[in-house]
């Protein structure tokens, strides 16, 4: 049975009134023995602080919703084991729920996570959504607290807290041109999705600056799954690529399996770059180049305005980061 504060008060002989002031903060009303003795007695008796209950006087459940995408994805599972971190620290808890991508679901979390009394909303939103943006942002505007879009944004007035898409994209294919390649395919993320369809911008961007013809058949629609890049990389073989840009480093890894079951050695027989510079990148036999978004600084970046949004500072409202390029192979020119 959960201890209640009537309870510590009655062993303690005081009001509940004392017993709620001494455990929530020293008051000189009451002496600092009593206070010892109250904490004591509320110790021995394994006494949980009841938060809702504490958020209807302080109108503040430190609680911070979060919703992201796709928890099997390295990158969301890195980032928000970062985030968990920082709110943790300070003061807060974090209620984390999982959309899969669905819009239906990033509409039921929404009320879900509303439901416990958050004080803030984080959200990564999933790729169907970006296709539904009014009606999203309707709902989330509806349950009326301060909220921050995070990795995934649209191009409006909204708080959020992002990488450079575009410059990612540019990055990565300006790397392959530098190493000699000319017939430079990709793979891009689901293109319903704003963010996949702003890195597959910066590598169309990055051919015509270099006066490379951009070739529809080189380019590939992925879903930032492993086994997508895995069963693609065939058909873009057979169209005479030398080298390939990769939306994200899970579906890259799918490329480079099925490179090494075809015997094609990297780098001398063919360059690839991912996306997110997960962890595992640097593990592999052949370690993948990969535009680094850096989890450490989005998450830092994330929750501090999340924070700073709760008590009603007046921020910014669009924080673009910027990303760079982790290379880990070798750097061999293609011949």
């Amino acid at each position: 049975m959960r201890v209640r504060l009537i309870d510590i008060a009655k062993k303690a002989n005081v009001s509940v009134a004392t017993v709620s002031m001494a455990l929530n903060k020293d008051n000189p009303k009451v002496s600092k023995d009593k206070i010892a003795e109250i904490k004591k007695i509320a110790k021995e008796m394994n006494y949980i602080p009841n938060s809702l209950a504490r958020g209807l006087v302080t109108q503040s459940t430190k609680t911070v919703g979060l919703i992201i995408p796709d928890i099997e994805n390295a990158f969301f599972s890195s980032l928000v084991k970062r985030i968990e971190d920082l709110l943790r620290k300070e003061g807060y808890m974090t209620l984390i729920t999982n959309s899969d991508e669905k819009f239906k679901n990033d509409i039921e979390l929404i009320d879900l996570v509303a439901g416990r009394g958050i004080d803030g909303l984080m959200i990564a939103m999933s790729d169907e959504s970006y296709i539904r943006v009014e009606e999203i942002m309707e709902k989330i505007k509806s349950i009326n607290t301060p909220y921050l879009l995070f990795d995934r944004s649209y191009e409006k007035d909204h708080h959020a807290v992002l990488f450079d898409s575009h410059e990612g994209g540019y990055l990565a294919t300006q790397h392959l041109i530098d190493l000699g390649h000319t017939r430079i395919g990709c793979i891009t993320g689901a293109q319903q999705a704003r963010y996949g369809y702003i890195r597959f911008s910066g590598y169309k961007d990055c051919l015509k600056d270099n006066n490379i013809a951009f070739d529809e058949k080189i380019v590939k629609e992925g879903d930032f799954k492993f086994h997508t890049g895995y069963n693609l990389t065939d058909s873009l073989l057979e169209e005479g690529i030398s080298a390939l840009f990769v939306a994200n480093d899970m579906m890259a890894y799918g490329v480079l399996k099925r490179l090494r079951e075809k015997n094609i050695r990297i780098p001398e027989d063919f360059s690839i770059v991912g996306y997110d510079n997960l962890s595992l990148s640097s593990l592999l036999d052949i370690p993948l180049t990969s535009v680094a978004q850096d989890v450490d600084v989005l998450a830092s970046a994330a929750v501090e305005n999340m924070l700073n949004l709760i008590q009603g500072n007046v921020m910014e409202k669009r924080i673009i980061l910027k990303p760079k390029l982790k290379i880990l192979n070798s750097t061999q020119k293609f011949k």
